[in-house]
């Protein structure tokens, strides 16, 4: 008897071993695989660069494109190899023709644009067309930057209509995204 006790006993602790470390079921560390996936997704959206364009000082009516914008940096990640281009396109001139030629040119540029840091740049340093003979313009300003842990370039437009004026006067006013 204490042989069949003995064996019972044996298999009752080899039993018990086993269940100790038998692996946790999947659905514990599935909530866990989860979870970790919400929380890198929420971090990646609030971490994500986001520059900013905005007219900081319109100085004349006549000259639409001596005007100074504003970059900024709206995020906690520094931004690297920053280029602020110039784009102008579909150009109305005074008589009506409409210039369907486009051109680029490189407004500002820096190795880095840190943590709420802000640039004013003058919009007449890039536009060669003179202003009395516009009737409108579109134009952007593009950013082309990289986010210091993607290595690739990014690019972000900021479109803007210039407007001729019922007083003779030339008007920069920013177009929304969806509309362009």
């Amino acid at each position: 008897m204490s042989e069949e006790r003995r064996r019972k006993q044996m298999e009752r602790m080899a039993h018990e071993a086993a269940a100790r470390f038998h692996p946790k079921p999947l659905r514990k560390s599935s909530w866990a695989i989860v979870a970790t996936a919400i929380t890198l997704v929420a971090v990646f959206i609030t971490f994500y660069p986001r520059p900013s364009v905005a007219v900081a000082d319109e100085k004349s009516l006549t000259e639409p494109f001596n005007v100074v914008i504003a970059l900024t940096n709206n995020n906690v990640i520094p931004l690297r190899k920053v280029r602020v281009w110039l784009d102008c396109h579909d150009i109305e001139t005074v008589g009506g023709e409409i210039k369907t030629f486009e051109f680029s040119s490189v407004l500002w540029q820096a190795r880095t644009l840190k943590v709420n840091d802000r640039r004013d740049i003058n919009l007449d340093s890039g536009f060669s067309v003179p202003p009395a003979f516009i009737e409108r313009a579109n134009i952007s300003v593009r950013v082309e930057y990289q986010p210091w842990f993607i290595p690739w370039t990014r690019s972000r437009n900021f479109p803007f209509r210039v407007l001729k004026q019922p007083e003779g006067g030339l008007r920069l006013m920013a177009v929304p995204e969806k509309l362009t």
